[in-house]
């Protein structure tokens, strides 16, 4: 059996609907079931911070490995569920929940 990888928005059209319909905001992102982290890190490039969370820990190392320094200061992973979220007192200028279904 062949490991391919899952081809993932080969076309940009995510990205692209995100960039038009979210514009990015200096503001804090929250990145429900982040995976691999690749949107939380697209927001994490406008002036504001991502957070991600997820439940599959092999997803956040993945997250948390895979990215670069200049990113890594405006990124944060942490292990959460969605419906049991650790940010009590936090604000969040945007949530998105995308292929976590």
């Amino acid at each position: 059996m062949l490991n391919v990888e899952p081809r993932r928005d080969p076309e940009n059209t995510e990205r692209r609907f995100l960039q038009t319909y979210f514009p990015r905001s200096d503001g804090r992102v929250l990145d429900i079931g982040c995976g691999d982290g690749r949107l939380t890190r697209l927001f994490a490039r406008s002036p504001g911070l991502g957070v991600g969370t997820d439940i599959d820990m092999d997803e956040l190392w993945i997250a948390k490995s895979t990215q670069s320094e200049a990113v890594s200061a405006k990124v944060c992973f942490a292990a959460a569920a969605g419906e049991a979220l650790p940010f009590v007192n936090e604000l969040f200028s945007m949530a998105l929940f995308s292929w976590s279904l």
